[in-house]
């Protein structure tokens, strides 16, 4: 299982994430994606 709680991310004077918090359970497949739909996954 992966869990995440109240993530944040600043790019200088630029709030990109504030409080982000989820779970992902063994077996699913999760994918974070950007503006342009480039990110990270995460699967097992």
């Amino acid at each position: 299982m992966l869990q995440v709680k109240n993530l944040g991310m600043r790019y200088e004077d630029t709030l990109a994430l504030k409080d982000l918090s989820f779970t992902v359970a063994s077996g699913e497949i999760f994918y974070l994606l950007g503006q342009n739909e480039t990110g990270k996954k995460h699967h097992n």
